[in-house]
């Protein structure tokens, strides 16, 4: 029993780490115009996915996000948007936060 429980940490520790190092690097693309930010963000959304797909502020959010035809700028407000969410949903508690 105690194996599975040192296991699941593990994973989770992975999960977080995982999270962590995603977020750093859009923050670096955000601040840095000459690198691709799109993909960094579409790679967060896709760590977050299995959480983000339910929730409807979220997905009404990128509904409006899509019809801006600057994708630099829709994938930061993107990135915004899932950074507000894991703000609400705690997320966050693992000393990040969301730049505001």
């Amino acid at each position: 029993m105690d194996n599975r429980i040192i296991e699941k940490t593990k994973q989770s520790l992975s999960f977080v780490e995982q999270l962590q190092d995603q977020i750093q690097k859009c923050r670096e693309a955000i601040s840095d115009p000459e690198l691709y930010l799109t993909p960094k963000v579409d790679a967060l959304e896709s760590l977050l996915w299995a959480k983000l797909k339910d929730d409807e502020k979220y997905q009404e959010r990128v509904r409006e996000i899509e019809s801006i035809p600057n994708m630099r700028i829709k994938a930061e407000k993107r990135f915004r948007a899932m950074m507000v969410f894991m703000d609400k949903k705690g997320y966050l508690s693992m000393g990040e936060e969301d730049g505001r």
